[in-house]
């Protein structure tokens, strides 16, 4: 075989492997096209998928504690954790899950169902444990969940961004009084008698925590 037929077989030979990789390419492009859309089209109309991820398997452990004072006076809430651990960032995430309640202060509700004013404040804390160090007689903060026990070290936190909305229903009649910013002085929403429900968003890093607060007013 002389120079030119090798040059011919090359250059063939190349050209194969360059249309190939031509061919792989506009493939691989067709099939991300497809799961793009694919994937648009859920996030349309399902939203973003959480897939559950049972407790069993990994624990949630950072749940904060959250304390509600209404007229300086601490009350009971009902909190619901979602820690989202994504996989697809806004189409595809795995949701942590974790709901507790936080006693408030006995006798509080008195006061509150009869008062002619209403403040609300609310704090949220990580919780830590002492655990001994490497170090001789030192200790360490470890952080742990709010609940696993009596004696944690609390830490006031500053990242939760918070929002709001206020419902009173009376006589089975649901009225929405207020959703936006959270505010301090409720006062001007809370004029009729019957219940009323307040429910605080609190977003911190990839945690959204719903804080459920619900009370009654008798005058």
């Amino acid at each position: 075989m002389d120079n030119n037929m090798r040059k011919k077989a090359a250059n063939k030979y190349f050209k194969a492997v360059q249309e190939l990789k031509e061919e792989k390419k506009h493939k691989f492009i067709y099939i991300l096209t497809i799961i793009l859309f694919i994937l648009i089209v859920i996030k349309i109309t399902v939203g973003e998928i959480v897939i559950p991820l049972n407790s069993l398997i990994l624990p949630y452990k950072d749940n904060r504690l959250y304390e509600v004072f209404l007229n300086d006076s601490t009350i009971d809430v009902e909190v619901i954790d979602t820690k989202k651990i994504t996989i697809i960032p806004y189409f595809l995430s795995i949701g942590q899950y974790y709901q507790g309640v936080y006693q408030g202060a006995i006798g509080t509700y008195d006061d509150i169902e009869n008062s002619d004013t209403y403040k609300l404040k609310i704090n949220s804390y990580d919780c830590y444990s002492k655990v001994p160090s490497l170090e001789e007689n030192k200790n360490i903060n470890y952080k742990i969940s709010c609940n696993t026990e009596q004696n944690y070290i609390r830490k006031l936190t500053s990242d939760t961004k918070y929002t709001m909305y206020i419902k009173h229903t009376y006589k089975g009649k649901e009225t929405y009084l207020y959703e936006g910013t959270l505010i301090e002085d409720i006062t001007p929403y809370i004029i009729k008698k019957g219940r009323y429900l307040i429910e605080i968003t609190g977003k911190y890093k990839n945690v959204e925590s719903k804080v459920y607060v619900s009370f009654d007013k008798n005058n």
